[in-house]
């Protein structure tokens, strides 16, 4: 008798756990997001292409809400500190800002802010031009590997000697590396394989930044919460995902987001799927 009293409690227990549990979670008032890199963008032999600026503005939203809630109403600007040269950012739609101003010519060793004027409140960030490297090689792979199926990329670039660098490389199709001076011998060749998903785009643009220590921290930790390495979506989010933008107006009030100024080297190759590459290493 004890034992089916007990097997009926069991079977009350586990057809509870069939109800549905609402969760109330608490919404905070939306902060701003800003996303802002000015980059001199380079050929692989180190020919200029452009000095381009994009801000990207939007508001965070609640935990299931998946629209976008983009800004289009800021006031947007870029000033050379040296010369105190104010270049109005043009909004494009989507929350993004840019500069069409010709005149707008990026400097070394000159700081440049940014403000955004949105909803009577200054959002303001200074940062510098940080040096690159361009790459040595971009090779596809033969992909013998039992763990991973996609296209394997092999890259190569060397490090600038005799001073403390950073890099910050777009592999494309949101693959992001962080890559420190802690790691690497000063001046050195680096060499990586890196496996893309087999769906990656073919046609593919390469990118590698000048970066600093504080950028690449502020980038792993966004890549740490969108590797589902968190402790999942309740977890506290870093410190460090504020970035390096304040709110002169009102402090509590902190955007996210981060304010970046790169040499980018750019380099395009063209992919092949595996079941159709043959090894041949391609530059």
């Amino acid at each position: 008798m004890k034992f089916l009293m007990f097997l009926f409690s069991l079977l009350f227990v586990l057809s509870s756990c069939e109800d549905v549990i609402d969760i109330e979670l608490p919404e905070a008032a939306p902060r701003l997001v800003i996303d802002a890199a000015i980059e001199k963008q380079l050929t692989p032999e180190g020919n200029l292409i452009r000095d381009v600026a994009i801000v990207n503005l939007s508001l965070t939203t609640p935990f299931f809400n998946q629209e976008d809630n983009f800004v289009n109403t800021a006031i947007v600007s870029i000033t050379n500190l040296n010369n105190n040269n104010v270049f109005t950012l043009e909004n494009i739609g989507l929350g993004n800002y840019s500069i069409f101003d010709n005149s707008f010519i990026l400097e070394e060793n000159v700081s440049y802010k940014l403000m955004v004027n949105y909803n009577n409140e200054i959002y303001e960030s200074e940062a510098e031009l940080n040096s690159s490297t361009p790459f040595n090689s971009i090779c596809q792979l033969k992909n013998e590997s039992q763990l991973n199926d996609g296209i394997a990329v092999e890259i190569t670039f060397n490090d600038i000697p005799n001073q403390e660098n950073f890099y910050f490389l777009d592999l494309g199709d949101a693959n992001f590396i962080t890559i420190d001076d802690d790691f690497f011998v000063d001046g050195e060749e680096i060499k990586f394989t890196y496996f893309f998903d087999e769906n990656v785009t073919l046609d593919h643009l390469f990118k590698i930044h000048g970066s600093t220590k504080r950028f690449n921290t502020f980038a792993d930790a966004l890549l740490q919460l969108s590797s589902g390495d968190s402790n999942g979506p309740f977890a506290t989010v870093p410190f460090q995902a504020r970035g390096n933008i304040v709110n002169t107006s009102n402090s509590e009030n902190f955007p996210f987001g981060y304010f970046r100024i790169s040499e980018t080297y750019l380099s395009r190759v063209q992919l092949v799927e595996n079941e159709n590459f043959e090894e041949n290493p391609q530059k």
